[in-house]
């Protein structure tokens, strides 16, 4: 069993060395036999990291050749095709569906992605990819700037079971920085986005990606992108509670953070900051920093989490007198803050974290309640109070929001009634942010949230970033991301306390050298689900009554695993939701 890998590589490799190929290719492929053949020989019971090496690049070799043949695509140096961005694109796996020419369509001040895949057929050095301006057949142009290119970075699992969708070894997430680099003997993801431009003209606009390297003619992939004839708000509808609590020092890297989390619909906001109440009014830490609160609002920021409520080491619905005295005083310093800035009414404190799942709940719920009721006596009913976890039962006139598992809205309906805010919190479950799920997992979570009529979606940690064993300064530059470089299966930077199953767990960036954070596929899925979700939500105050807006099973539903992976039934119906939206702007 330890050496099946091997032997069925060995096959595919030798049913290639049989076909046409280019020199180079072949050259490659009969390498791959000898080495495959090497460790057959040895039957080790276990496998080395070097034979591990082997076999991972047979493994992305044969992939390659297989997909050339099967394009006839061998007398080429350089074949390009595309893919969906919800698809996992895999090294050593057939591609999914592909695309001569993609097609998509986007809102002004929305962005949205596909895959161009180079399969090269010979070595390529120095290959630079870059994106020509979009045009219009009436004459509208989109300039290059709007295209954004990142080579798709490939992350190592060493542990993967948790789903069916689960396996072992290289994973696409990573977005990183463009840059030349060599393609040969495995094929290579690029995601492309296109960032159209609030108020751009309506039309059927065509771009270009071109690949230029060493010896290689020009190779172009051509695309198609629908601009719709209005615009995304800036501030989103839709409230999203991701936990983000890195805090640079250095202000501009700290703003670069916030670009990125703004380009994809989220916002610097974190769950647990000053849960251990500092002594003095200088050490209070905000996320986002007070010196960047006006950027970011004007960024579209809509929600502030100023404290975490808890006893560190102890009951986290012991709330005695001295840490109340704490947060009253935090209270009182920072509420004329944020009221000067006209944020005062986005600002939160989350607390009572998961005591739905614990024990004692009869008695945890009385302090909280006690708590509550102290709380908005003492310090004014306008302080906003969250909770995170298993719906909380408790009532609604104490606890103002409430980031809970997904649950049939009939299940929380009594909240709303009573002016009160119902989100969705996702952790484990499927679809959730896990990285060994489909790449539908993360488009899929919005489109829940509006079918239950919620208003707000959370999750515990995007970048845990102390507990990838990956600084900054010595971070990955390429697309290679093995487990040497980084500790992945996250949420310890112990491996031995990793939570089993649990891959990616806290972590949707990456660390760059430069201090700033990579993106993940994850969360440019995510992106397009609140995009999505926008949409909804523009058509929901255009006719409340819409039959659009009833989010049918085919789509989702609260399910686990109830929920679609085809990316076109998606794309279908978010684009019968635009031309609603248009005609009844019209």
């Amino acid at each position: 069993r330890q050496n099946q890998p091997a032997a069925l590589l060995d096959i595919r490799l030798r049913t290639l060395a049989g076909a046409p190929a280019s020199a180079e290719l072949q050259t490659s492929i009969q390498s791959a036999i000898n080495e495959i053949n090497q460790i057959l020989r040895k039957k080790p019971l276990k496998l080395t990291r070097e034979q591990e090496q082997i076999i991972t690049r047979a493994a992305d070799l044969a992939t390659l050749g297989e997909e050339l043949l099967k394009n006839n695509a061998v007398n080429q140096p350089l074949l390009l095709t595309a893919c969906a961005p919800s698809q996992r694109i895999f090294r050593d796996q057939p591609l999914p569906e592909t695309f001569p020419v993609y097609r998509m369509s986007a809102a002004g001040r929305e962005a949205e992605s596909f895959q161009v895949i180079a399969l090269p057929a010979v070595p390529l050095k120095n290959v630079q990819v870059s994106a020509a301006a979009l045009t219009s057949d009436n004459g509208k142009i989109m300039p290059e700037e709007v295209v954004r290119i990142n080579p798709v970075g490939y992350v190592e699992v060493p542990c993967s079971y948790f789903y069916a969708s689960s396996r072992t070894g290289f994973w696409p997430d990573i977005l990183t920085e463009n840059h030349t680099m060599d393609l040969a003997d495995r094929l290579q993801p690029y995601w492309i986005t296109v960032q159209v431009p609030s108020g751009q003209a309506p039309g059927i606009y065509r771009g270009r990606i071109i690949f230029s390297a060493d010896d290689l003619p020009q190779a172009v992939y051509e695309y198609e992108i629908e601009v719709h004839d209005f615009s995304l708000p800036v501030k989103n509808e839709l409230r999203t509670f991701f936990d983000f609590r890195y805090a640079p020092e250095d202000p501009e890297i700290r703003r670069m953070c916030y670009d990125t989390l703004f380009l994809h619909r989220l916002q610097p906001v974190s769950m647990y900051e000053n849960g251990n109440a500092p002594q003095s009014q200088e050490q209070y830490t905000f996320v986002p920093h007070l010196d960047d609160l006006e950027y970011c609002i004007s960024k579209g920021q809509n929600l502030i989490n100023l404290w975490y409520l808890n006893n560190p080491g102890k009951n986290p619905c012991d709330l005695d007198d001295t840490i109340r005295k704490r947060f009253a005083d935090f209270i009182a310093y920072a509420k004329p803050l944020f009221q000067a800035k006209n944020a005062w009414d986005m600002c939160i404190v989350t607390g009572f974290d998961e005591i739905m799942h614990h024990s004692d709940l009869v008695n945890n719920l009385k302090r909280a309640e006690d708590f509550c009721r102290w709380a908005k006596k003492t310090l004014g009913e306008d302080l906003q109070i969250a909770n995170v976890g298993k719906l909380m039962d408790i009532d609604p006139q104490l606890m103002d929001h409430y980031y809970m598992l997904n649950i049939p809205r009939s299940n929380f309906e009594h909240i709303q009634r009573a002016g009160k805010h119902a989100a969705f919190y996702y952790v484990y479950d499927d679809p959730s942010p896990m990285l060994d799920l489909p790449g539908m997992a993360m488009r899929i979570l919005p489109w829940r949230v509006f079918r239950e009529g919620g208003e707000g979606i959370g999750y515990y940690s995007t970048f845990r970033h102390w507990v990838l064993n990956c600084p900054f300064e010595t971070a990955p530059t390429g697309v290679d991301w093995p487990r040497e470089k980084i500790n992945i299966a996250t949420y310890s930077h112990k491996p031995e306390e990793a939570r089993p199953g649990r891959v990616s767990d806290g972590n949707l960036f990456y660390p760059a050298r430069n201090g700033s954070i990579l993106v993940s596929t994850r969360i440019a899925n995510l992106r397009d689900g609140i995009e999505d979700f926008e949409y909804l939500a523009i058509l929901r105050k255009l006719d409340p009554g819409h039959p659009l807006l009833t989010i049918p099973d085919e789509i989702t539903t609260v399910m686990t695993c109830g929920y679609t992976r085809d990316q076109k039934i998606i794309d279908d119906y978010r684009r019968r939701v635009a031309d609603a939206i248009v005609r009844l702007k019209k």
